[in-house]
Formats: structure tokens, C-alpha cells, sequence
């Protein structure tokens, strides 16, 4: 019955949840001179990542050009949350808590008449949690050729800016403190995070005229996507009794999106590009595990897995950018 009532108010829970949206950190724009510009690469066509900002750009790079590259960001992030870790937590009766990790165990009895151990944990402040990074270079690749006078072609493997990614406490969501081990604050957030994608593109570019290119660049993403958190079931409150595990596992083979630009040159020292990229929306399938029992002593953990579906709408990007610079050789 307890698993089913764990699985009842996790659906419930994920039917009801409220809908948000956020940035976060990120890498500042995909390929090394990007990162150094702070993105101001629009304007710029000098190397094949122009594939990925600027396609029209194709028609103004000399000769053939190849690039191999990779952005590594080291990321220092911890959380410090206001509050103590009674708060939100019911008790009573003979309510106990198991956290086990580390090597440890500890055992907590929240019952009114069950002094000791449990005074102590609903008093104490929240302890600060931060992630262990995941240290995942994102390489760029790119090969970039002319076709004609006018018209200039690349291919390569583009990868997008990405958000640092890591665990948040320990892979049950527990963090190991001077007052012993404690649930990660974090928890109902979020406890492990890891994407991957490839994204195979091919792009042209085309002089129109002295003034004028125009270019286009496709995307074929694939992504995968590995997300753990945790839920409250089965009476609600924080009493790590009633924490249950979410892992969600979900791939997407095909996500199409268009890059396309339009580059403008009114005189030799001045650069002025629109772009607009568009992307299809993911939808992955795959398997959402949901464990059960873990910190219970009353059970023994019990894993469910279940078909599932992510859907995420990847929101288009509009670039614009204005460059002046006396040249040292003709275009």
C-alpha cells in the first residue's frame, strides 16, 4: 500500500506542478573566441564557427579552414539555505528515520515521547550543500570550404552552450555534517544533473551581391538527458521516511533546428548580421525510476521504473550584431 500511495502522490504531484522558467549559468556561447567575446561573435566571420552564428558568413572565410576545440568550465557552487531542519517535519508516534551513507548510519525516532537524537536534528540550522561538479569538455568541431567565388560551404560538430552539471550532496541526498548525516536541503530540488548531446550540422553561404550574403546552417540534436531528484509520499512533510527517489532517463534522436543569416556590407569596414535560429521542441522517452523505502526502517528500498516522456520546448534564438574595423586586406 505505501508503494502505492508513493506513486499516487508522485503523479499527483507532477500533475499539479506549477509551470516555471529560469536561466541559470551557462558558458557564455559555444566555441573559444565566443567564450573570450562574451558572445559578441556575431558579426565576426573568421573561423567555422560561424556555422553556429552566423551561416552567412560561409561566403566571406578564405580558403579551407578546420577547427578542433573545447570549452572546460570549473564551476565552485554551494547553496546556503535559511531554516533548520525541523521545519515542515510531522511527527509523532512512533515515526523513525534511517539515513544511511558515507559509511554511517544513523537513526532518528521522531515521536513527541522520543527525546535524544531527534531534539537535536529539529533544531539544527541547515547545513551548506555544494555540487560536485561533473568536469565535461564541450569540443567544437568544424570544416569549412569553398565551392565557388561566391559560394562557401562547413560541416562539423557544433555544440551548443551548456549548463555545468554535478551532484548536490551524496547519490542518496545526504550530506555528511559535524552533527552527523543529514538530508541535503537540496533535495526536493535537485540531487544529480547530466546532459549529452551531438549535434551534427551542415551550412551555405552565398554573395548575392558586394553587399549582400545570405546563409543557412542545419541541426540534427540528438540529446540525452539524466535528471534525479526527490519527492515527499505518503504524508507529506520532510521526514526522510517519506523521500522517494525520481531518476529520469529520457533520449531524443532527432531535434531538427535552422540557422539562417542574413550579412550585409555596405562599405569594406562595416559588418552588420541578422540571424535567427529556430529549433523543434524535444520529446524523449525513456524510463522515470521511482525508489522507495530508502530511508525507512520499516521497509526494504524497492525501485519501479516506468515509461516516460520529457517534453521540452527549446525556446529560438534572434542574433543581431554591428562590427567596424579598417581591414588590413581586402575582403
Amino acid at each position: 500500500m505505501r508503494r502505492v500511495l508513493a506513486l499516487v502522490m508522485f503523479a499527483w504531484i507532477s500533475s499539479s506542478a506549477v509551470r516555471v522558467a529560469a536561466g541559470g549559468l551557462e558558458y557564455t556561447g559555444a566555441g573559444m573566441q565566443a567564450v573570450g567575446r562574451g558572445g559578441a561573435v556575431a558579426a565576426r566571420a573568421d573561423d567555422p564557427m560561424v556555422l553556429s552564428y552566423n551561416p552567412a558568413g560561409l561566403a566571406e572565410l578564405r580558403g579551407n579552414q578546420i577547427l578542433l576545440g573545447a570549452n572546460v568550465a570549473l564551476m565552485d557552487a554551494c547553496v546556503d539555505p535559511i531554516g533548520y531542519y525541523g521545519w515542515g517535519l510531522y511527527g509523532g508516534g512512533s515515526s523513525a528515520a534511517r539515513l544511511s551513507g558515507y559509511g554511517k548510519t544513523l537513526d532518528l525516532n521522531f515521536g513527541a515521547d522520543q527525546p535524544g537524537t531527534a531534539d537535536a536534528y529539529y533544531t539544527t540550522p541547515l547545513d551548506t550543500v555544494c555540487m560536485r561538479q561533473n568536469v565535461t569538455p564541450v569540443p567544437q568541431l568544424g570544416f569549412t570550404f569553398r565551392l565557388t567565388e561566391r559560394l562557401g560551404a562547413g560541416f562539423g560538430l557544433i555544440f551548443p552552450s551548456q549548463m555545468p552539471s554535478g551532484q548536490w550532496g551524496g547519490p542518496n541526498g545526504l550530506i555528511d555534517t559535524p552533527n552527523g548525516l543529514r538530508p541535503a536541503a537540496t533535495r526536493y530540488m535537485l540531487m544529480n544533473t547530466g546532459s549529452i548531446g551531438l549535434f551534427p550540422t551542415i551550412g551555405l553561404g552565398y554573395r548575392l551581391a558586394k553587399w549582400l550574403r545570405v546563409g543557412a546552417a542545419f541541426e540534427w540534436g540528438m540529446y540525452g538527458v539524466d535528471l534525479t531528484n526527490m519527492t515527499a509520499a505518503a504524508g507529506g512533510g520532510t521526514n526522510p521516511k517519506n523521500d522517494v527517489i525520481s531518476r529520469t532517463r529520457v533520449t531524443d534522436w532527432f531535434v531538427p533546428a535552422v540557422n539562417a543569416s542574413v550579412h550585409l556590407v555596405p562599405i569594406d569596414a562595416l559588418d552588420i548580421v541578422a540571424a535567427l535560429r529556430w529549433s523543434g521542441d524535444m520529446q524523449a522517452d525513456g524510463v522515470l525510476s521511482l525508489t522507495t523505502g530508502v530511508f525507512d526502517p520499516r521497509f526494504v528500498p524497492r525501485t519501479t521504473d516506468e515509461r516516460a516522456t520529457l517534453f521540452w520546448k527549446l525556446p529560438w534564438k534572434l542574433r543581431g550584431g554591428i562590427r567596424y574595423a579598417d581591414r588590413l586586406a581586402p575582403r
